[in-house]
């Protein structure tokens, strides 16, 4: 064999092995959750520091978030994450 089917040959089994090592089954398959909570709140920009959710009894919660003095909010896209499978 030559140097270059070597390479050829290592860069398949590269290939192959990452695809395998993708392949993992979900440890939560079948877990039901009763959770649905909001874990954090992100804007695409202006955002000053991290929201703050505070949660309270029911099924409120609120989230506060600051932005730079001047920010023109109708531009601004969020990013809401939840609770798994929530």
């Amino acid at each position: 064999m030559t140097t270059q089917q070597f390479n050829w040959l290592g860069l398949g089994a590269l290939a192959a092995l990452g695809t395998l090592a993708g392949c993992q089954k979900d440890p939560f398959d079948g877990i039901r959750s009763e959770e649905r909570a909001i874990t954090a709140v992100t804007l695409d920009k202006g955002q000053i520091g991290l929201a703050e959710i505070t949660r309270t009894s029911g099924d409120t919660s609120k989230a506060t978030v600051y932005v730079v003095k001047g920010t023109n909010l109708s531009t601004i896209t969020p990013r809401i994450e939840t609770s798994y499978k929530a």
